[in-house]
């Protein structure tokens, strides 16, 4: 009907209006992509760390098992406070060393071990 007319501003208002949807709408669906590429990114990074911190205390965790019993005692324990690798990795976890023995006493009751499975419950 606008050709038949033999109108050119129409002509070019409703070419101009097609050109204006079609950009819109790829941009909505550009802005959707990019914002659930953004959310699957950040939720892989939060896995791998969590992966990380979790094969890391592990790792920690049989090295500090000095009788190979699969059990953490209090002084096996207590021996990472010397360990400043430990240590620094606890600081960047916000656990510092003047609340080390408070974490000690939670853990461990008398006569009490920390099984190195204990940490996979969670």
């Amino acid at each position: 009907a606008i050709r038949a007319s033999g109108s050119v501003s129409m002509l070019t208002c409703f070419l101009l209006y097609i050109l204006l949807n079609s950009f819109t709408m790829m941009n909505m669906l550009v802005g959707i992509l990019v914002e659930v590429v953004g959310n699957t990114a950040e939720a892989e990074k939060k896995a791998a760390v969590e992966t990380n911190v979790r094969e890391s205390v592990r790792t920690v965790f049989e090295q500090m098992d000095a009788d190979g019993s699969g059990r953490i005692s209090r002084a096996e324990f207590l021996s990472m406070k010397s360990d400043r690798k430990v240590m620094k990795a606890l600081d960047h976890l916000d656990i510092h060393e003047k609340h080390f023995d408070h974490y000690v006493d939670l853990l461990f009751q008398p006569q009490h071990e920390l099984d190195i499975g204990d940490e996979d419950e969670g």
